[in-house]
Order: C-alpha cells, then structure tokens, then sequence
C-alpha cells in the first residue's frame, strides 16, 4: 500500500495497492500558494475647486454663514400665557 499527498493541492491524496489505485479530493479548490493580495489603489491628490476663467473658485458658498436664532423656549411660552 502507497499512499500519496500532494504538495501543490492541499486534500489531494492517492492510494496504490497492488494493480488498483484510488484518488480522493477534499478541500476548497485552492492551490498551496503564497497569497499575494492585490495592491491598494493609487492615493488622490488634494482636491481643489475648478477656477473660471479669472482663475476664481467655481463654488457657490452659502448666502449665510450665520447660525439661525434658536427655538424659543417652549417653558418660557406657557410662563408668559399665565400671567395674563
């Protein structure tokens, strides 16, 4: 009896005996390789904003840069109906 493994199909065995031999696979269908992942992509360069023609940023700021006022306190609202 001469059994067999292979180096390059890892689950990959042969069995001989006498005049019959019998081959058997088990695994995931990957060979003994070394993994070599992809590289990652190329970084980006900083981004900057197209320029028109006068060489000004084509980007349209907000008309207000001014926070809204805040709420008003609801609390502060049913204190003033009371009073009246």
């Amino acid at each position: 009896v001469v059994g067999l493994r292979s180096n390059l199909w890892p689950g990959s065995i042969v069995v001989y005996a006498g005049s019959s031999f019998s081959n058997v696979y088990i695994g995931h269908g990957l060979k003994n390789e070394r993994l070599l992942p992809p590289p990652p992509p190329a970084v980006c360069g900083e981004w900057s904003a197209p320029l028109d023609e006068e060489g000004q940023p084509t980007y349209v700021l907000a008309e207000s840069t001014e926070l809204p006022p805040p709420p008003p306190d609801p609390e502060a609202e049913g204190d003033e109906e009371e009073d009246e």
